[in-house]
C-alpha cells in the first residue's frame, strides 16, 4: 500500500489501482470468451434488430453475410434491392412495412438465422448435466431410445409432476408383457 505525504495509507489510490486491476482482468476474459469473429457477428445480428440504430444497414448485415452467406445462399445482389426496397417504404411516411416473405427473401433467411443461433450454451449444458445424473454405471446398458427418453423425464421434471401415475400403471398392465406374471 501507499502512504501519502503525511504518511497515512492512501486507500483511494489503492482502490483506483485495484479497480483497474479488476477491469483489466474482466476484459481479458471477456476477449478470451468472445473472440473478434464472434463480436463481429454480434454485430452483425444487431442490424437485424428493430429497436438498433444500426437496423437493416448493409455495413452491418455484411458481417453476418461474410460469415453465413453461402450457408443460407444469400444473393447479395438481390439483397440490395431488397434493402433498397424497405428503406424507399420506409421513408415514404407510409407506415410499417411488412416484411413479406415473398418480397424480402433473402432478409427473411438473414431473420430465420437470427431466430435460429441459440442464446447461450446453457441449455446444451444441461442437457449434459441430466444425461450424466440419468446414465449411471447401473444403466450404462440403456439403449438410445430409452436413455433419451429418461433424460426427457427427468429434464421436464417440473411437467412429470402433474402426471397421474395410477394411469401410468394401468396403461403399463396393459401392455403385453415378454414373460407373463
Amino acid at each position: 500500500m501507499t502512504r501519502n505525504s503525511t504518511g497515512h495509507v492512501d486507500y483511494l489510490s489503492h482502490i483506483q489501482s485495484f479497480s483497474t486491476k479488476v477491469c483489466h482482468k474482466v476484459l481479458a476474459e471477456l476477449e478470451l470468451r468472445f473472440p473478434d469473429t464472434g463480436m463481429e457477428l454480434l454485430k452483425g445480428l444487431d442490424g437485424l434488430n428493430s429497436t438498433s440504430q444500426k437496423y437493416l444497414k448493409r455495413k452491418t448485415l455484411s458481417k453476418l453475410i461474410a460469415h453465413y452467406g453461402d450457408v443460407l445462399d444469400v444473393n447479395e445482389t438481390l439483397l440490395n434491392a431488397e434493402l433498397a426496397k424497405y428503406y424507399m417504404f420506409a421513408n415514404s411516411g407510409s407506415g410499417r412495412v411488412t416484411m413479406d416473405p415473398v418480397f424480402y427473401p433473402n432478409l427473411m433467411k438473414l431473420f430465420n438465422l437470427k431466430r435460429s443461433l441459440p442464446v447461450s450454451s446453457a441449455e446444451a449444458e444441461r442437457s449434459f448435466s441430466t444425461m450424466k445424473r440419468v446414465k449411471t454405471p447401473q444403466r450404462n446398458r440403456l439403449d438410445d431410445t430409452r436413455l433419451s427418453d429418461l433424460c426427457l423425464l427427468a429434464s421436464e421434471n417440473e411437467m412429470t409432476k402433474a402426471f397421474n401415475m395410477n394411469s401410468i400403471i394401468d396403461i403399463f398392465n396393459l401392455t403385453e408383457r415378454r414373460v407373463p406374471l
